[in-house]
């Protein structure tokens, strides 16, 4: 049985995160950092139609009589793109529910496909560091259609390194760090104890429920330094429970490392996602999810900062979910919680 969360769903505030011209409103993936003062977001719009059971049954029943070839792809994946935005503040000291895009949204368009199969980009993550911005992006190109349906796929890793002036992200590198022949999720970077950190996962679980092989991670000096070569890569000792680990993001405070993960209980049927607290080991080289959840709206990627009053401030996405307000045509939203940090710690451990 999961507990009670740790925030009530009135604890949580709607945020006004509009998508660019054209796209329906539809926000994923969130990504926070908090720096000098300001939050910075990093979202994905993912305009979806949740359908019936009949309608999945139908889709299926087609692609197996097809022999692969009317194979279902997801609306949502040509509006899938990488989107930056800053905190809009109406007073002192607010934790924003508005956010201005820049005038660059998205950053990078639909990528072109391989072999006519479609592509799409997902899971952006940010990082800011001496002003200069760091904008992951995650792009899944299928190289092949499998004669019983599905594809197989190529994922690749690039970091987008840039500045904003004038209300523009200017980018002056686009970094390739990492390429796969399977599709893998949730990339996500950092600085920690004078480290660069990057994350990844290998996991289904919000398809399958049963899913994850692991969490994996890359220790090196600087951005520039990241390589793609696989022996650089450590595999983390992940502590979950009955959890499985599908997207995280990462944040530090007080010399520690924490996670934002959205994670399945094992073999529920429903796939519901639930974001829960993460602590890393100080060496890096385990991860321990608490299993309380943070909230029991359903989710997809979140992610938190600790601001320079020792507030934690979470930003969590919601699916399928109506909020009062929300324009959203599927129920996918970011809206925003907070507590003070050695609150929020001194509970959850005390729960766990």
């Amino acid at each position: 049985m999961i507990k009670r969360p740790l925030f009530r769903r009135e604890d949580f505030r709607l945020c006004e995160v509009p998508v660019p011209q054209g796209y329906p409103q539809s926000q994923t993936h969130s990504g926070i950092a908090f720096f000098k003062g300001d939050y910075y977001l990093t979202s994905s719009p993912y305009p979806n139609k949740h359908r019936t059971r009949w309608e999945m049954y139908y889709l299926i029943a087609l692609r197996k009589l097809s022999f692969g070839l009317l194979n279902y792809v997801k609306d949502g994946e040509i509006y899938e793109n990488p989107c930056l935005y800053r905190g809009v503040f109406f007073h002192k000291g607010d934790i924003p529910t508005k956010f201005e895009p820049i005038a660059d949204n998205p950053l990078i368009k639909t990528p072109v496909s391989l072999n006519g199969l479609p592509a799409y980009n997902s899971d952006p993550d940010i990082y800011i560091e001496n002003g200069v911005f760091y904008i992951l992006n995650r792009t899944l190109f299928r190289t092949k259609k499998l004669s019983a349906g599905g594809y197989e796929s190529k994922t690749c890793i690039s970091i987008l390194r840039g500045v904003l002036e004038n209300g523009r992200f200017i980018i002056n590198e686009t970094k390739q760090v990492k390429e796969w022949n399977n599709p893998y999720t949730s990339p996500c970077l950092t600085r920690f104890n004078g480290k660069i950190v990057f994350c990844y996962m290998d996991s289904n679980s919000a398809i399958d429920s049963e899913t994850f092989n692991g969490l994996f991670l890359q220790i090196t000096d600087s951005v520039e330094d990241l390589t793609p070569d696989n022996k650089c890569f450590k595999k983390v000792k992940v502590n979950a429970g009955d959890m499985l680990p599908w997207h995280m993001s990462l944040f530090q405070t007080e010399g520690k490392l924490f996670t934002i993960i959205a994670c399945v209980k094992r073999g529920d049927p429903t796939r519901k996602v639930w974001q829960m607290f993460g602590e890393f080991s100080t060496d890096l080289s385990e991860l321990t999810i608490y299993s309380t959840p943070l909230t029991d709206f359903n989710s997809y990627r979140g992610s938190a900062c600790v601001n320079d009053d020792g507030v934690f401030v979470l930003y969590s996405t919601t699916v399928w979910e109506k909020i009062k307000g929300s324009n959203s045509v599927d129920g996918r939203d970011i809206i925003v919680a907070h507590m003070p940090f050695t609150t929020l710690l001194n509970e959850i451990r005390n729960l766990r």
